[in-house]
């Protein structure tokens, strides 16, 4: 459980520190996009990864973890390096659906790992660790423009 815990805690300290406080500054200054087109992305990271998450449960129920996570994080990986490198709004919208689709199901799966003697308090802590993963995140300043 606390591996799954530590996996979460670093899938959202990734997608905060990356989404809020690098991408804007990154997409409008290096990569020459507006504001809002990086907004649009961001937006449509979050779209995905919450619409994927019933497909995500459907694939957790009938294959391992094992086997859906390291997919995931892979799929994570890809889209968090296609963001880097996107000429343009369109490219850089699927690579942030494909951040989403990487991440529901890790997520899901490390929700899902507590257990069911008090599934409360274990469902408690992870939800813990996601707001520490998010909270604890670089502020948008530390990035130079």
């Amino acid at each position: 459980m606390l591996l799954y815990a530590a996996i979460l805690f670093l899938v959202e300290f990734v997608r905060g520190a990356f989404l809020i406080s690098f991408l804007p500054a990154y997409g409008v200054h290096r990569l020459g996009l507006s504001t809002a087109g990086v907004g649009i992305a961001v937006s449509v990271h979050y779209v995905t990864d919450t619409l994927i998450k019933c497909g995500a449960g459907y694939l957790l129920d009938r294959f391992s973890l094992r086997l859906i996570a390291p997919i995931g994080l892979a799929c994570s990986l890809a889209g968090l390096l296609m963001m880097l490198a996107a000429p343009a709004l369109w490219l850089l919208a699927l690579a942030a659906a494909l951040f989403g689709v990487g991440i529901s199901p890790v997520w899901l799966g490390g929700l899902s790992r507590g257990r069911f003697e008090a599934a409360g308090v274990a469902h408690g802590r992870h939800l813990y660790v996601l707001a520490g993963g998010t909270r604890f995140r670089p502020r948008r300043d530390q990035f130079p423009a």
